[in-house]
């Protein structure tokens, strides 16, 4: 079972499907002030735009810069560096604000903070500290959280708007991590460096970009917002970025996330929306008329059997391995493995889990299955052997043992699993305020798994239940003995609707 939020980092990392009771708790918000830092893609020649491809390397180096700046005109002393007089200093959007951050490259030991200055009174000077924070740790031009400093402040300097030409700049690339163009597509991060610092990179499990669009043309391979025309050779895979991202403002930029323009990053309002269809996504739908047997209905009776599907389903565009070291010499997913994607929330926040549902052979008359789910974690994602097969509906595990796994990318779509599955559900007791039922998830060949609970609702007579489903409903009434149900259809029931589950 996964543990609440206040134990998960010392012990498990768990995921459960959305809306279960036992989801885990939210993380509380932190404290401070929320800021925006804004930047833009400038008119500058691409870096590395041609080449053979070696692991590390970044490629497609496009500059940035900050879209507005101030200089300090008098020397600084901050709370965590001195900033010499003639500094620019770019611009943080927040409450109070602006503030002009010192966004210069920082040590590994300052953990990201930065020094960030505003004109408190409207005088000229500034005299208002605060401590910025970026959402890459080494990148100064991602600042999106400001801290104030009460014990630094007293001290104040002269400033004048800074040129074009004298906006902090950077640099955003994708480093190259794996894939040999034969049997799997080169993959790479996104990621950042500002002039002068180190590139701010992720390990090569959070390498997420990086797909053939067309798997016959495998020359051809999409990172993120650029294409490359790639070609194998003796000295490694050779490239050449065929396109670029076009001058505009960008919005917040960070290591390892796509790169989007400002023009089509979403707003909290639509991310938040978008999450929640995500979120309602169905993991089950219909896929075909349901068959509801006749007589009554004793315990563990079927009451109504429902062909269904994945309703999130799509292939891999890419190999995912995994890399933990009890996990080496396992078969990786190939490109075109098909998935199944289960809404769940956990300690990485909310989202499809995608799950690989394979054959693990024949026992006797039956197939049997196994599953590996692929669950995000922090920067990277996680490969874990997961029960029950046909529906994973909770995953745990101990992220110090639990193996990484390369980042998948998946093309969402109808796939086929090779095996008809239907939903069942079987009459279990007659309640005080409700009669209950327990699904299962099975195959033709006989496998079975149970996967949650549902509950039909007496009428306020007492004389029965209904159980609405599938657009319609079904009407419960107790046998002569008062343990059994007789079963009937008091809407007519369609071949789409919603499927109730309640999930374990």
């Amino acid at each position: 079972m996964p543990l609440r939020t206040a134990t998960l980092a010392a012990a498990f990392a768990g995921f459960a499907l959305a809306g279960h009771a036992l989801a885990q708790d939210a993380l509380p918000a932190l404290d401070g002030i929320a800021a925006a830092t804004p930047v833009e893609v400038i008119d500058a020649p691409l870096i590395a735009a041609a080449g053979v491809l070696k692991k590390g390397e970044t490629i497609a180096q496009h500059t940035v810069r900050a879209t507005d700046a101030v200089v300090v005109t008098e020397a600084v002393k901050g709370k965590h560096r001195d900033i010499p007089a003639g500094t620019a200093l770019a611009r943080v959007d927040a409450a109070g604000g602006p503030f002009w951050c010192d966004v210069r490259p920082t040590s590994r030991w300052s953990f990201g903070s930065l020094d960030c200055l505003a004109d408190s009174n409207g005088d000229g000077r500034l005299d208002r500290l605060a401590t910025g924070k970026p959402a890459s740790t080494y990148f100064g031009l991602s600042v999106t959280r400001l801290y104030d400093e009460p014990k630094e402040q007293g001290r104040s300097a002269a400033f004048r708007q800074a040129s074009a030409d004298e906006r902090p700049k950077a640099l955003i690339g994708y480093r190259y991590c794996e894939g040999d163009a034969i049997g799997a597509p080169p993959r790479f991060t996104s990621t950042l460096s500002v002039f002068g610092g180190e590139w701010d990179f992720e390990l090569a499990r959070g390498c997420a970009f990086g797909e053939w669009p067309d798997p016959a043309d495998k020359s051809l391979v999409q990172v993120d917002r650029v294409r490359l025309k790639v070609a194998p050779g003796p000295d490694g895979i050779a490239y050449q970025v065929l396109d670029r991202i076009p001058p505009q403002a960008m919005a917040l930029l960070v290591t390892g996330a796509p790169f989007r323009t400002a023009a089509d990053a979403p707003t909290p309002e639509q991310a938040k929306e978008a999450k929640a269809a995500e979120m309602a996504q169905a993991v089950l739908v219909p896929a075909g008329a349901a068959r509801l047997p006749a007589g009554p209905r004793a315990k563990g009776d079927v009451v109504l059997s429902v062909p269904v599907r994945h309703g999130v389903t799509g292939t891999l565009r890419n190999e995912v391995r995994p890399l933990g070291l009890f996990e080496m010499g396992k078969a990786p997913l190939p490109v075109g493995q098909p998935v199944y994607g289960v809404p769940m929330n956990g300690a990485g926040g909310a989202g499809v889990i995608w799950c690989a549902l394979r054959s693990n052979g024949e026992s006797g008359d039956k197939r049997r299955f196994n599953a590996v789910c692929l669950p995000r974690d922090g920067s990277g994602y996680r490969w874990l052997s997961a029960f029950p097969a046909l529906l994973v509906t909770r995953l745990s595990y101990n992220p110090q043992v639990t193996s990484a796994a390369t980042a998948p990318t998946v093309a969402q779509g109808p796939v086929d699993f090779g095996v008809a599955l239907r939903l069942e559900y079987e009459f279990g007791a007659w309640r005080k305020d409700y009669a209950d039922m327990a699904v299962y998830l099975r195959t033709d060949d006989g496998e079975s798994h149970r996967v949650g609970m549902v509950w039909a609702p007496r009428l306020k007579d007492g004389s029965g239940a209904v159980f609405p489903i599938l657009g319609g409903a079904l009407k419960l009434t107790p046998s002569a003995d008062g343990k059994g149900a007789l079963v009937e259809e008091s809407q007519p029931l369609q071949t789409t609707g919603r499927l109730p589950l309640n999930l374990f």
